[in-house]
């Protein structure tokens, strides 16, 4: 059920977004404080991302994160099929093991039950706790020393530690990591708010 075209959000800088549907290709490209959520999306997920945050409730395609250089990215994966995107992005997933982190990404998923109706998300959160273990999150490096990433804690959150991580990352073949032009997101507009 494909609702949005391609390069959505491209450049956005603020507001929410919730999409009861797939987006297409390079959604959230460039995105630079739109929170969203999605159920599911082609290739280049965030591209050059430098602040916000994207919740994707389904399947996506590959090279997710290319280029990031802050803000968030959310992946349900309750298959465990893991993510495929650049090599090089390995040491930035992690599980959501934080409790700002987990805080964050349950008030974005009921905001999408209450705004679209989406069974997906009523699905998840009946079981939220289960649920909550099946997601990924993609954090560039800027983001690590926040209270919303695991490795802003000094320790790796254990289920996406060493070669847990290595074998749920899919190398993207043949591709060289992008550069970002962009400057890092002011850390006072973090990830679309404030700390909690």
């Amino acid at each position: 059920n494909v609702i949005a075209g391609n390069t959505c959000l491209y450049g956005a800088t603020g507001g929410e977004v919730f999409l009861s549907g797939r987006a297409g290709e390079r959604f959230g490209v460039r995105n630079a404080g739109c929170q969203a959520v999605i159920e599911g999306a082609g290739d280049h997920l965030g591209e050059y991302m430098t602040n916000g945050v994207i919740v994707a409730l389904s399947k996506i395609g590959r090279n997710v994160g290319a280029g990031m250089s802050g803000g968030l990215i959310y992946v349900y994966d309750p298959d465990d099929e893991g993510i495929k995107m650049n090599k090089m992005n390995e040491k930035n997933v992690f599980r959501v093991t934080t409790e700002a982190g987990k805080e964050q990404l349950k008030g974005l998923v009921e905001k999408h039950q209450k705004h679209t109706g989406s069974s997906v998300a009523t699905a998840i959160m009946q079981d939220w706790d289960s649920a909550l273990t099946k997601f990924w999150q993609v954090a560039p490096l800027s983001t690590h020393s926040t209270d919303f990433v695991a490795a802003s804690s000094g320790a790796e959150a254990p289920a996406a530690s060493g070669a847990a991580v290595a074998a749920k990352v899919t190398a993207v073949a043949a591709e060289k990591p992008p550069r970002s032009s962009s400057p890092p997101s002011n850390r006072s507009q973090m990830l679309g708010g404030s700390n909690p």
